[in-house]
C-alpha cells in the first residue's frame, strides 16, 4: 500500500525555495523536508572508544621507539665520514624511549662536541686556538697529546716560538731546520657535514608505518 503524497503548502515551499513560482509544484518536483537524529552510545561503547584511544596512545609510544632503536644503526654508519680512533663515537649514540604522556622518542649522541659537525661552527673564540700540524688526519696528535707536548717543550731551552701565526721551535742547534708545531688562530671553521635530521628522518618514513599498523593490528586481534 502507498501512502498518499502530504498536501503542498505554497507559503512553505516559496519560503525554502525563495525562487520558487507560489503555486503547486509539478509532478516530480523534490520537496526537502527536515529532519531531526538523536544519536546516543551505550556506556558500554564509550568504554570501548576510550580504551581504544589510550590503546592508540600506547601502540604510538612503543612504534616510535621501536623505530628510534632502527635509527641507531643508521646513524652509527654515518660515522664513516669521521676518524675514529677508538669507539667512542659509535658507543654513545643513545635513544630516549617515547611514552603514552610524551609521544616523542629521540635519537642522539653523548659526545659534547659532536654538534659542531651537525650545525657547523664558524666562531671566533675568547682566547687563542692551536691547531697542531700534520700530514695525515690519522697521524693528527689528541688534545691531550698535544698539551703534554706543549709543556715539555717550554721546559727545555729550545722553547717554541711564533712566526706570524705559525708556531715552531728548534731541533738542535741555532742553524737547524725549523719544526713547525702547528698555528694559533683566534678560532675555527667546520662546515656541517653528518645530516642527523635526514638520516633518522628516513627511517622514521620507512619503518614506522609498518611497525605502527603491525602493533595495532595485534592488539586489535586480543581485544
Amino acid at each position: 500500500m502507498v501512502a498518499p503524497a502530504p498536501p503542498v503548502n505554497p507559503a512553505r515551499d516559496s519560503a525554502c525555495h525563495p525562487n520558487a513560482p507560489d503555486k503547486p509544484p509539478p509532478d516530480g518536483f523534490p520537496l526537502r523536508m527536515p529532519i531531526s537524529l538523536d544519536a546516543t552510545l551505550d556506556r558500554r561503547d564509550l568504554a570501548k572508544v576510550r580504551t581504544l584511544l589510550k590503546a592508540n596512545r600506547t601502540m604510538t609510544a612503543k612504534a616510535l621507539t621501536f623505530t628510534a632503536e632502527k635509527a641507531k644503526p643508521a646513524w652509527k654508519a654515518g660515522h664513516s665520514l669521521f676518524h675514529r680512533r677508538n669507539g667512542w663515537l659509535d658507543k654513545g649514540v643513545r635513544l630516549c624511549a617515547a611514552i603514552a604522556g610524551n609521544l616523542n622518542a629521540q635519537v642522539g649522541t653523548l659526545d659534547k662536541f659532536f654538534g659542531r659537525h651537525v650545525k657547523g661552527i664558524d666562531e671566533p673564540k675568547g682566547g687563542r686556538l692551536f691547531v697542531p700540524a700534520y700530514n695525515n688526519i690519522a697521524d693528527a696528535p689528541t688534545h691531550t697529546k698535544v698539551r703534554a707536548m706543549l709543556r715539555r717543550a717550554e721546559g727545555t731551552k729550545r722553547k717554541p716560538f711564533r712566526i706570524g701565526d705559525v708556531l715552531v721551535r728548534r731541533k738542535g742547534k741555532a742553524r737547524t731546520p725549523l719544526i713547525v708545531l702547528g698555528r694559533i688562530t683566534k678560532g675555527a671553521k667546520i662546515e656541517p657535514r653528518f645530516d642527523a635530521l635526514g638520516i633518522v628522518n628516513g627511517v622514521v618514513q620507512r619503518e614506522f608505518p609498518t611497525i605502527y599498523s603491525r602493533l595495532l593490528r595485534a592488539w586489535a586481534a586480543k581485544n
